[in-house]
């Protein structure tokens, strides 16, 4: 009897050991936490992309004030005009974007609205296509 006693007890100190260095782990010092690597902010870390450069320099010889990788809330804008309350969003690829993607431009819009400005999508395809017409659209919502 004193032999079972034994063998259960080593059984459930075991059992206890195992949950105690488990919980140890996941809650102990922070030594042991794994820690998300340090990210500067957004707007720091944005760099100056060719396009937005390209799209501005248009822009400034057409006569506008523009700024970039401006911070506006939770988002960081590509190209502002600010005068003109327009914001420029300039994405790589419009075709590829998922629902979830589409989901957060829909609401990236829509918080711009609420706050009284225009925000613009502009894909890379039609600035290195059709400058032209990008600055034409962007004039047409200035008037």
């Amino acid at each position: 009897m004193d032999h079972d006693l034994m063998l259960v007890l080593l059984f459930m100190g075991s059992i206890w050991l195992t949950i105690l260095l488990i919980m140890y782990y996941l809650y102990g010092p922070p030594s042991l936490r794994k820690r998300p690597a340090y990210t500067a902010p957004i707007a720091l870390s944005v760099p100056r992309r060719p396009l937005a450069q390209k799209l501005s320099q248009a822009l400034t010889i057409s006569g506008y004030r523009v700024r970039t990788n401006e911070p506006f809330g939770p988002y960081v804008i590509s190209l502002v005009i600010p005068q003109y309350k327009i914001a420029i969003d300039l994405m790589e690829n419009p075709f590829s974007r998922s629902s979830w993607e589409m989901m957060k431009v829909k609401k990236k819009k829509h918080f711009f609205q609420c706050k009284g400005w225009t925000l613009l999508h502009v894909s890379e395809h039609q600035l290195n296509r059709e400058l032209g017409k990008v600055i034409k659209k962007i004039q047409r919502e200035i008037s």
